[in-house]
């Protein structure tokens, strides 16, 4: 994706020019037309990641994340992650929940975010090694965030 932006709903409209849309599940879930933008936006070829919502701090179950994904023609969805959690106990975590959004027909891309805690730049490589040959994973994330926790 070259380009894609967070924003709130009513300036949604003024991503026109971009060519990727980032929804967040959470606010998709609890608003109808935060939901149809990306659903609409998904079915004129845009691009369309949907984000499970970590920093929201709301999560959503996997089987109604996957439908969401499904419903709107996500292209990609983002495996639910945690914040500055063990780098290793993601990873995991992502993996069965990318086996369960293929095992539920989910044909989008899917995104692994590797995350780890304050000071653990060797758990991030080492997972971040692993998770290139991962099968399930066709995108990798980095987050500010998680470069911030383990390189300050």
């Amino acid at each position: 994706m070259e380009l894609s932006l967070i924003c709130p709903l009513a300036h949604l409209d003024m991503s026109y020019l971009l060519p990727g849309r980032f929804c967040i599940a959470p606010i998709a879930a609890a608003n109808e037309d935060y939901f149809a933008f990306f659903q609409n936006a998904a079915g004129k070829g845009y691009k369309v990641i949907l984000d499970n919502g970590v920093f929201e701090a709301i999560t959503i179950e996997d089987d109604r994340l996957i439908a969401m994904a499904k419903d709107m023609g996500a292209t990609t969805l983002i495996a639910p992650d945690t914040i500055g959690a063990n780098a290793a106990a993601n990873y995991v975590k992502a993996v069965a929940f990318c086996s369960k959004a293929r095992n539920l027909y989910y044909n989008g891309q899917l995104m692994f975010v590797v995350q780890c805690p304050v000071n653990h730049d060797t758990e991030f490589w080492k997972v971040l090694d692993l998770a290139l040959t991962e099968p399930f994973f066709d995108v990798i994330g980095i987050c500010r965030d998680a470069v911030y926790n383990a390189f300050g």
